[in-house]
């Protein structure tokens, strides 16, 4: 889906973002649930004061282990709902397809 259809598709989504300043802004200031992971907590509470009005749910994830997104994941879906969207803005990078990478890799 692209960004302009998901945000203004009508529905509100939950949006996971693994983590783009930016990006968070532009899904949340039309009423999407946006879950915010990175390893910083004080750079996701920054993000999370600076739009109270905002439904942010910020989790401290190191997306480099596997049991931490886990946990992130099934936290967001607990407090926010099924994920709609989930942008991996991560440094990492590989040649292969999503499908065909591996939880290490």
């Amino acid at each position: 889906m692209h960004l302009d259809q998901c945000v203004r598709a009508g529905r509100r989504r939950t949006i996971v973002i693994g983590l783009g300043a930016a990006l968070v802004r532009k899904f949340s200031e039309d009423g999407n649930r946006v879950a915010l992971l990175a390893r910083s907590e004080d750079y996701l509470l920054s993000l999370t004061k600076a739009h109270p009005e905002r439904r942010l749910l910020a989790l401290p994830t190191d997306l480099a282990e596997a049991g931490e997104i886990s946990a992130a994941f099934q936290k967001v879906q607990a407090e926010l709902g099924a994920i709609d969207v989930l942008i991996c803005h991560a440094s990492a990078s590989s040649w292969k397809g999503i499908e065909e990478l591996t939880a290490e890799e």
